[in-house]
């Protein structure tokens, strides 16, 4: 074999791990309970409220930080991912927590796909949900 066809032999081995490392679209791993880390992906989650995203099938519930979540989801193979008719049950709170949680909502309505890094692994799971131009606007790890 010559030397160019070692290398490019080389140059595929080096990649094809790297190409396994993407994240799934797989429904079934959106399945559970999530606590959101981030929005977008450098402002963090105001406050000690923790907030929870549960997904199953095709129903939405959680905590928004102060209220209840609710609304419904769909899914498909090709990761795409929608939210409908999402609320909150409006309990009084603080402020900046209410703000948030508004914020919350309204970002759920914009997502268009997600990503699941780590389904089935040692470590909780992550999760990325992104807007129709493919920027994570929500980032939630796996709640255990």
């Amino acid at each position: 074999m010559d030397r160019r066809r070692w290398v490019s032999l080389a140059v595929l081995a080096l990649l094809l791990p790297l190409a396994a490392c993407g994240g799934s679209t797989d429904p079934d791993h959106l399945e559970g309970t999530w606590k959101l880390t981030e929005f977008g992906e450098d402002e963090g989650v105001k406050g000690s409220a923790e907030i929870t995203v549960s997904l199953r099938d095709g129903r939405l519930g959680g905590n928004g930080g102060v209220s209840d979540l609710r609304g419904g989801y769909t899914s498909d193979d090709e990761g795409g991912l929608t939210f409908e008719e999402v609320a909150t049950n409006l309990k009084p709170g603080p402020a900046e927590l209410m703000d948030q949680e508004g914020r919350l909502v309204e970002t759920l309505k914009k997502v268009a796909s997600f990503e699941v890094d780590g389904a089935g692994g040692d470590d909780p799971a992550e999760l990325e949900l992104k807007n129709a131009a493919g920027d994570v606007i929500l980032s939630l790890v796996e709640k255990s």
